[in-house]
């Protein structure tokens, strides 16, 4: 018997994951953008002791490693998320977030490209 369960953590999985992409993009931007947040008064020492513990990763090291990051955790539970059983899913929808996502990329990465090498 299906009790529905296992669809049901499947749902809080998917929730969480796209509430951690979300969160590591406002802390991406808090990080990049830090003398912004600093001239508007937002800046906490609890949460920049607890940013220079996670600069320490890795993870904000590059500009593009954390968008990337959040980008790829969003398509991961765009992955799992499902439609009605009645419903066909179409091709249009994960294509065109696909598309704007690459929009919104690629320039940057280009960019970091070229800085990059040695021409």
């Amino acid at each position: 018997m299906n009790t529905g369960e296992n669809a049901e953590a499947l749902r809080k999985i998917i929730d969480l994951t796209r509430k951690c992409s979300i969160i590591l993009l406002c802390l991406h931007y808090y990080v990049f953008f830090y003398a912004a947040f600093e001239q508007w008064h937002l800046t906490y020492t609890i949460v920049k002791q607890i940013l220079l513990n996670l600069g320490r990763t890795g993870l904000f090291s590059h500009f593009d490693i954390t968008k990337g990051a959040a980008l790829g955790m969003l398509l991961i539970s765009l992955a799992g998320a499902r439609g009605k059983k009645e419903e066909k899913l179409a091709l249009e929808r994960p294509l065109g977030i696909w598309l704007v996502a690459w929009r919104y990329t690629a320039p940057a990465s280009l960019s970091w490209i070229s800085r990059r090498a040695s021409w």
